[in-house]
């Protein structure tokens, strides 16, 4: 990257990028995972905001980990979701076609949109309404991490 002259989304974005990957070294000698939470920018400033967490195993995706702890207390909201439901696979007709999304977790502090779900495609996280609870349920299918 060139000197930068001011910030914008493009420049934040892969300065971001490259902050986590020169972070690294000190990971691995930690065993923790870093996480980009977002950020903010001026034309003369940027904030990143970084997660660490420790690291459970190689096969966990750190994005879930909030997700699924917030399962155990999916029943006492009355969501119809439990923790055997972790990692269950669902189609969901988006736009003109089905995608095929992998059960997350629950985020309680988004009222509106509680039920996270990675999509298996793009591998973004997607939020959504309770009502893809019943498809989540009925699914038999899980995910199965390669390793």
């Amino acid at each position: 990257m060139a000197k930068i002259k001011k910030f914008n989304k493009t420049v934040a974005k892969q300065l971001a990028a490259e902050v986590i990957e020169a972070l690294q070294p000190v990971l691995k000698k930690y065993d923790i995972q870093a996480v980009e939470k977002g950020g903010s920018f001026t034309e003369t400033s940027f904030t990143q905001k970084v997660e660490f967490m420790i690291q459970v195993s190689e096969d966990e995706n750190v994005r879930d980990r909030e997700y699924k702890e917030n399962l155990k207390y999916a029943e006492m909201y009355g969501m119809g979701l439990s923790e055997a439901d972790y990692n269950k696979l669902f189609e969901y007709r988006n736009g003109y076609k089905n995608e095929t999304y992998r059960f997350a977790g629950l985020n309680f502090r988004a009222k509106r949109y509680p039920i996270v779900a990675e999509n298996m495609q793009t591998g973004e996280y997607t939020r959504f309404t309770d009502s893809v609870t019943s498809l989540v349920k009925k699914s038999k299918n899980f995910y199965k991490a390669k390793k």
